[in-house]
């Protein structure tokens, strides 16, 4: 399959010989646009207590730059980490206080950015 950007879902059934759906399996999907460098698909747990993991798609192998950001648009924590080709999941612990931060992470010059809210 070949997506062009976005996040999609694919559906498949299990059926028995009589042709009755057993089991039905829904699969999330995302893709990377033609011209985008990376995708972050999701950042998980949201909110959190502090520990987050980040999904992201990325065309080739690289470093990926984090900068969690408040909302006074102050850098509160930087961090980087190796990223392959293909679904990676990066993890990381927000050692911040309570309240709602933007993680942005940059690839090759390219950023997304994923809100995210912290809990104790």
């Amino acid at each position: 399959m070949v997506f062009n950007g976005g996040s999609w879902t694919y559906e498949a059934k299990d059926v028995d010989a009589t042709g009755a759906a057993c089991q039905d399996f829904i699969i999330p999907l995302f893709g990377i646009g033609m011209n985008e460098i990376f995708a972050v698909n999701s950042v998980y747990p949201n909110p959190t207590s502090g520990a987050i993991s980040l999904e992201l798609m990325s065309k080739k192998a690289g470093v990926a730059g984090i900068n969690v950001v408040n909302i006074l648009g102050q850098s509160v924590m930087s961090f980087e980490r190796a990223v392959e080709a293909g679904v990676n999941t990066l993890n990381a612990d927000l050692n911040v206080a309570n309240g709602t931060y933007f993680v942005e992470v940059t690839v090759d010059g390219a950023k997304s950015v994923k809100r995210v809210v912290v809990n104790h």
